[in-house]
């Protein structure tokens, strides 16, 4: 294509965006006007300026408070919820912009503005009292959320933050855990249906070897323990397939949505924790530093490097739409997990088969 057609193309192509831009805020304005009522344009101040005491919400069933001192948000019996603290600094803008600019009275038809169904209940007390609001509908034109006030039949355009801050269950507002990059993996044992395989790196003496050096190869654990009795060498090719594998898996793997924070203490059948459809432990080693016992001059103690072998367990329950509820060994927590993470788990099912190594 020659550069002038290509400059053609691309004005034409913004020419119809710059049209479609229009025609979107002439729909916008005509849903406003078809939902009956007039609009009026003018700051006004939905919160009152007393001293802040208290943010309530509800969304999706759940109600939670923030009691409020200074800049100071603490959640009212609950206060060791592991918060994600950016959803809590969102909150507090959010009050922020608890002011409109744009109005619409009259109005017939509140569901024109998502203020039926899927709302999120904001409530708000200041020392002078309290104030409740109704959080509807996103305006993606306006970048706006509509918005009543309790005793007021008007529907206010507010900043879209209020809407976005709010509309969240407590579970998912809950810190998501960071996974750290396992290195150093030296066995792992992998489980899928009533299928596993345990196979582990194991040091051998080298025949070639002068200086009685050592070389490690793959082998397969019968009995099903890493450092078990009974150990055959492992297919070379099916070792192979394995790790690539589970190293997708370990380089993608990160919690999606915190779904349970005490799945330990609640039902983890619920999710087909109980018993998991497909588990992977690993075990690695870590490097630490321990005190030898002896110290400086200066009276600090001498340390020492050692060795940690380390050992790692997820697991994987029901299917929820495109993903998996699931756990690890060293957290309380069940979280969702992609389908698209698991599956690199899932698709080693055919290359375990213990039948070569018995016999």
């Amino acid at each position: 294509m020659k550069r002038s057609l290509k400059v053609l193309v691309f004005l034409a192509v913004l020419v119809l965006v710059v049209i479609l831009y229009f025609v979107i805020t002439a729909a916008v304005k005509k849903a406003d006007e078809k939902a009956g009522g007039s609009t009026g344009e003018q700051r006004i101040e939905l919160l009152d300026s007393g001293k802040l005491k208290s943010v309530t919400w509800e969304y999706d069933g759940d109600r939670n408070t923030f009691d409020v001192s200074g800049s100071t948000w603490i959640l009212r019996g609950k206060t060791s919820f592991p918060l994600d603290t950016s959803f809590v600094d969102a909150m507090k803008e959010a009050v922020k912009n608890l002011y409109s600019v744009k109005w619409i009275d009259d109005v017939t038809d509140y569901s024109m503005y998502g203020l039926t169904d899927n709302v999120c209940t904001l409530i708000v007390e200041t020392e002078n009292g309290k104030t409740e609001f109704t959080v509807g509908g996103l305006n993606a034109a306006t970048k706006k959320c509509y918005l009543t006030v309790s005793g007021d039949d008007t529907v206010y355009l507010v900043n879209e933050s209020v809407r976005k801050a709010f509309s969240h269950t407590l579970l998912q507002i809950a810190e998501i855990e960071e996974i750290p990059k396992l290195s150093n993996v030296f066995g792992f044992i992998l489980r899928i249906g009533d299928k596993s395989i345990a196979i582990e790196s194991v040091e051998v003496q080298s025949a070639i070897s002068t200086s009685g050096g050592t070389t490690s190869k793959w082998e397969v654990d019968l009995d099903g323990v890493i450092g078990g009795e009974l150990q055959k060498d492992a297919d070379e090719e099916t070792v192979d397939h394995l790790r690539a594998g589970i190293e997708k898996f370990v380089s993608n793997i990160v919690w999606k949505e915190c779904v349970d924070i005490e799945l330990k203490k609640n039902e983890p059948e619920l999710y087909g924790l109980d018993k998991p459809y497909c588990e992977l432990e690993l075990f690695y080693t870590e490097m630490g530093k321990i005190s030898t016992g002896e110290y400086n001059e200066d009276g600090s103690a001498i340390m020492k490097e050692v060795e940690y072998r380390l050992s790692k367990t997820f697991s994987f329950g029901n299917k929820l739409e495109d993903c998996y509820y699931a756990t690890a060994s060293d957290t309380m927590r069940c979280y969702l997990v992609d389908q698209a993470t698991v599956k690199y788990l899932l698709d080693l099912e055919k290359y375990i088969d213990l039948d070569k190594y018995l016999g």
